[in-house]
């Protein structure tokens, strides 16, 4: 009851002050407008601008949120966003620096965001964390054993950044970077993670380079009301950029957005994600948490590969919006796992979103997922998928 407090405060709260907070991928820092009925129609990433006069606008305000990870997480943060050119077809560059602490000593400094040149032709989106977090370890596998779950503690140093340049309006390429170096893991004494020789548990630094591809038509890139991305990206993390550990990430992701009638939206995401060769744990794709899974911890069962689908009905009502979901997913240490249909776990739920601004499409968002035994409650920013 009290973490439902913290919430409802938090949202009478977040109205009164502006508030842009990250989505879990690094491309996260645009900011659009609400899809009127003309820009609901088109499928031009040029209509999905930001009207912005000023040529260089800033904002300062606090966070609170909470997610059953972090507990209740405050802080403060700030958004300053420019045009590299004088040209309303180029979509507003962003800048967001962030500070959190949790009421059990976490704590998140970062500093994230997107820029935009010649008519959005080039985008760059980056990101650079400082994290000292506790999380959830359920050991490797497929498991649903809430009663394994230990918290181990790390701290880590992460930079990522994506650089795509967009060809005739739908289609980005371009390559990717990622560094993490994570350090002081602190494992359960006689815990899981303790008592197995897990690979990543003396944390270490690695270092990849990859390439994504994309097909998007979107026609908004936080709240779409219709269109489709399809993406794959490859990362490889080899000995000779200074990695600890050699392996390889690979990911692909369809997701489909369908204006059912007076701006209903049915929302669908697939996403299968594979690793090869010596993953850290920490590392590995993961099952859980407000994005994959809701309803269930982050780390819950993870693995080399994972499969996970899932849909969600939208509702706008002017600023608010209702939403109700499903999911299921699977891991496991090989390709063929992905057809052990007995093996599926699920989850359901549902919640609201706020847009704390009239003019953009950045949501707070409010989700209760459960199944079972077991049940997660998000207080979160911006859309799942």
């Amino acid at each position: 009851m009290k973490q439902l407090f913290f919430i409802l405060l938090t949202l009478i709260v977040i109205p009164a002050k502006a508030v842009f907070a990250q989505e879990s991928d690094v491309a996260n820092a645009e900011v659009v407008e609400i899809a009127e009925d003309s820009t609901a129609k088109s499928s031009s990433f040029f209509h999905r601008v930001l009207n912005q006069t000023k040529p260089v606008t800033y904002l300062a305000f606090p966070i609170v949120y909470y997610t059953p990870e972090t507990n209740l997480m405050f802080g403060a943060g700030g958004i300053v966003s420019f045009r590299t050119q004088n040209n309303p077809k180029t979509a507003p560059t962003y800048i967001v620096p962030w500070f959190t602490y949790s009421i059990d000593k976490q704590m998140s400094v970062e500093i994230f965001g997107s820029m935009y040149h010649k008519e959005n032709k080039h985008q760059l989106d980056y990101e650079l964390n400082f994290k000292k977090l506790k999380t959830p370890y359920f050991g490797i596998g497929n498991k649903l054993n809430k009663g394994d779950k230990e918290l181990v503690g790390n701290k880590s140093l992460k930079f990522s950044s994506a650089y795509q340049n967009r060809i005739k309006d739908v289609f980005l390429i371009g390559p990717i970077y990622n560094l993490d170096y994570t350090f002081d893991v602190t494992p359960e004494l006689n815990g899981l993670l303790d008592t197995n020789n897990i690979l990543g548990k003396s944390g270490g630094f690695v270092q990849g380079l990859g390439l994504r591809m994309a097909f998007d038509n979107r026609d908004d890139v936080y709240f779409p009301y219709k269109g489709n991305y399809a993406g794959v990206s490859a990362i490889g993390y080899p000995s000779f950029l200074g990695s600890k550990y050699q392996f390889a990430n690979v990911q692909a992701e369809y997701r489909s957005f369908l204006n059912i009638k007076r701006k209903v939206i049915l929302a669908s995401q697939i996403m299968a994600q594979m690793s090869f060769g010596d993953v850290p744990f920490y590392m590995m794709p993961k099952l859980g948490g407000e994005k994959l899974l809701r309803g269930y911890n982050a780390g819950i069962s993870r693995d080399k590969f994972l499969f996970n689908l899932q849909g969600e009905l939208r509702i706008p009502l002017n600023r608010i919006v209702l939403s109700g979901f499903f999911g299921s997913g699977i891991t496991g240490d090989k390709f063929m796992d992905y057809f052990k249909v007995k093996d599926y776990t699920y989850s359901i739920g549902g919640g609201a979103r706020f847009r704390p601004f009239k003019d953009k499409n950045v949501v707070a968002r409010l989700d209760v997922g459960f199944w079972q035994k077991t049940y997660g409650v998000y207080f979160v920013f911006n859309e799942a998928f």
